[in-house]
């Protein structure tokens, strides 16, 4: 026994104290009812023993005024009816003597059979026979009575010692159980509890350790877990948050109709709206009402009204700083490479406005001008003049900083993007394809100049490898499709492909293939970064075959797959 577990040794201890509970309660309940049926033998066969004598006193009234009959019969009925109940309950040796073999039935019979026989004949000759047996009667009910009473003090006797028993029994088995079993237990819950506290304690000291903030609620939107790093971070203080329903303290206003609303399905459905295991790039407030970035990530543990959601979330202020000024640092490192698409970009504009300018200069000096000629060359310069602007306007927009998150168009940013790079690119024989319907608006919200930036480093990093394999045919293919409010875009190059021992590589802070005056190996790190913290996506890359015009080639596939809304 000592070698069950405690949860084992309940059973059997459990089990013996209900049995006893319910003997007991079976035992006390037969007494109740053997002491009612005994008090009521009693109390009927002392009553008989009185009818017998009153029987005699009414047989006289009944014969001197026999107005008085029912009386005597109902006496008479009742006797009777006595009579027959004690001989159903002669249950000893003694009583079934005195009943039969004393002839107590037989000479009751015959003493009741005088008074049946008055009340017909109503001759006095019966009272006198009934006057003459009633001492022997009366002796005969006496001793009837007296042996009720002494089977019924027997009986008792009796009960009160397997009661006397039973509370001895019941005081061992708690003996053994406390012994055996309430003492091992209240040993091992000592030793629990110290465990408990210890685990407490320690889970205490981890959280509040821990560098991030940790706070918790419980399945009715109770704050249970707050610690010092989340004091640290948004400024309240552990007593005006713990044991409140004021999380929405520190949620900035954009978010907190999303809260409600996924809180409320998940603490009373269990079923997550997509937040849950993902690390997420967000908005917190504090105290004093400056919005700042912050890193989360949920987990949980969900049963019904036992639900716990807990968030570890971070301040990014610091990390988002540096990380915007790598991305500056990132744009500026390629500014040579813009200078040099400005060139190409205008190259072309520029030499139409000479040409023009040069032409009206020489016809007027020949007085030839004519007027629509002059108009249509002038208008000819202006528009020109614009595109020179635009393209301006193209390459300030990318190198000014996203400072806010806006709805845009992905499919007019990919033009756009293209637009910056492709009189460079035509220069170098490389064609890119877009491999998408230009007129169908796909919207994106999210940092588009960041994106744009992405886009520009996957292209560079495709010319780069495409010029260094000094590849026969260089095709740059775009596709664009969306789905499941997912955004996909595959950037295909006809380099050939990436090596396997560098694929796995390429997204590495200052890992270059190329020599360090050419590159810093920061564009593919930093367009993961963009991708995986400014916009919630990913970006990865694979070696793929794909087709343009029906001819087949084969290259790397840069992925990047974001969500419409980040």
């Amino acid at each position: 026994m000592l070698n069950f577990s405690l949860t084992k040794r309940y059973i059997p201890a459990i089990t013996l104290l209900v049995i006893f509970i319910v003997f007991s309660h079976i035992l006390i309940n037969n007494m109740v009812n053997s002491n009612k049926e005994f008090a009521k033998i009693i109390n009927i066969s002392g009553k008989q023993r009185m009818l017998s004598q009153r029987l005699i006193i009414l047989a006289q009234d009944y014969y001197e005024d026999n107005a008085r009959k029912p009386a005597l019969q109902e006496a008479l009925d009742e006797i009777k009816a006595s009579h027959k109940y004690l001989l159903t309950r002669t249950i000893t040796k003694e009583l079934k003597r005195i009943y039969f073999e004393k002839s107590l039935n037989g000479d009751l019979k015959i003493y009741l059979k005088h008074f049946d026989n008055l009340l017909v004949l109503n001759n006095p000759m019966f009272i006198k026979s009934a006057r003459e047996e009633s001492k022997a009667i009366l002796k005969k009910l006496d001793c009837a009575v007296k042996e009720y009473e002494r089977h019924s003090r027997e009986k008792l006797n009796d009960a009160s010692k397997l009661e006397f028993n039973l509370m001895i029994a019941t005081l061992l088995i708690l003996f053994l159980e406390v012994l055996f079993i309430f003492k091992p237990a209240s040993k091992r819950i000592d030793e629990n509890t110290k465990e408990l506290v210890q685990r407490t304690e320690y889970e205490t000291t981890v959280i509040e350790s821990n560098n991030n903030a940790i706070i918790a609620i419980d399945w009715t939107g109770k704050i249970t877990t707050y610690n010092n790093k989340a004091v640290e971070i948004f400024g309240w203080t552990k007593k005006e948050m713990i044991g409140t329903r004021k999380l929405l303290r520190i949620i900035p206003p954009k978010y907190k109709k999303l809260h409600i609303n996924a809180s409320k399905k998940y603490l009373k459905t269990g079923v997550s709206c997509g937040i849950l295991g993902n690390v997420h790039e967000l908005e917190g407030i504090k105290k004093d009402g400056e919005i700042f970035p912050i890193r989360i990530t949920f987990g949980s543990k969900y049963s019904i009204k036992n639900t716990i959601v807990v968030a570890n979330i971070s301040d990014r202020s610091k990390e988002k700083e540096q990380s915007e000024m790598i991305i500056q640092q990132s744009k500026m490192a390629s500014m040579g490479e813009m200078i040099e698409n400005i060139a190409h970009q205008w190259r072309q504009p520029l030499s139409i406005i000479s040409t023009a300018a040069s032409g009206i200069q020489v016809e007027k000096e020949y007085g030839i001008l004519k007027d629509e000629v002059l108009n249509t060359r002038l208008q000819n310069i202006i528009d020109h003049t614009e595109t020179l602007s635009q393209t301006i306007e193209d390459f300030r927009s990318f190198f000014k900083p996203s400072k806010e998150m806006e709805s845009f168009k992905i499919n007019v940013l990919l033009r756009k993007t293209e637009n910056i790079v492709n009189s460079a690119y035509e220069n170098d024989g490389i064609i890119i394809v877009q491999n998408f319907d230009k007129d169908k608006d796909i919207y994106c919200v999210g940092f588009k100049n960041e994106l744009s930036q992405v886009i520009i480093n996957i292209f560079n990093n495709a010319r780069d490898i495409m010029l260094r394999e000094n590849t026969k045919e260089k095709i740059i293919k775009i596709d664009l499709t969306e789905e499941n409010n997912n955004i996909y875009i595959k950037i295909f190059d006809s380099a050939g492909g990436i090596s396997d021992d560098i694929l796995p590589k390429i997204f590495d802070p200052y890992f270059t293939t190329k020599h360090k005056s050419q590159g810093t190996g920061l564009g593919l790190y930093m367009s993961s970064e963009i991708i995986n913290n400014h916009f919630n996506g990913y970006l990865n890359a694979t070696n793929q075959e794909f087709m343009v015009d029906d001819k087949k080639y084969n290259g790397a596939c840069f992925n990047i797959t974001i969500p419409t809304k980040v």
